[in-house]
């Protein structure tokens, strides 16, 4: 889609609370909280300030945002626990690349959460907060 047509998608789907919805819950799934009035905002705030348009649809045309595989090696390279937690049902990413980057970033098989999809620390904040009491407790022992 071209300008002016894209622009003003993006300017009355940010205006439409069930568009918001709809993505959040897409990505989020069943087990993420309703969005009210201010989650609504939230999603929608950081949409709407000077250049996040242009940074949207540069995002788009590149596919999934990451760091690029020379930046991702390097960690492999870092002496410190490292930790990968995906959402079992993650449908933005491939089905392999929870253990590729674990595998990249020299970190144990990655943890997988049942059910959660791409936004896992929203729809599974417990199961996140456990991976990190776990690579802090290895952090921890590490360095003993």
């Amino acid at each position: 889609m071209i300008d002016p047509y894209r622009t003003s998608v993006l300017r009355i789907g940010l205006g439409i609370d069930a568009v918001i919805r709809s993505v959040y819950d897409a990505q989020c799934g069943p087990a993420c909280p309703r969005l009210d009035s201010a989650g609504l905002d939230q999603w929608r705030r950081p949409l709407q300030v000077p250049g996040a348009e242009k940074a949207l649809w540069s995002m788009l045309a590149a596919g999934v945002p990451g760091l690029p595989a020379d930046q991702v090696a390097r960690f492999a390279g870092v002496h410190m626990p490292k930790s990968v937690v995906f959402g079992a049902q993650d449908d933005v990413f491939t089905r392999q690349t929870p253990q590729e980057t674990a595998r990249r970033i020299g970190a144990p098989p990655a943890t997988l959460v049942p059910g959660a999809r791409h936004l896992t620390m929203i729809s599974s904040p417990q199961a996140v907060a456990r991976a990190v009491d776990r690579l802090t407790e290895a952090s921890v022992r590490s360095s003993r």
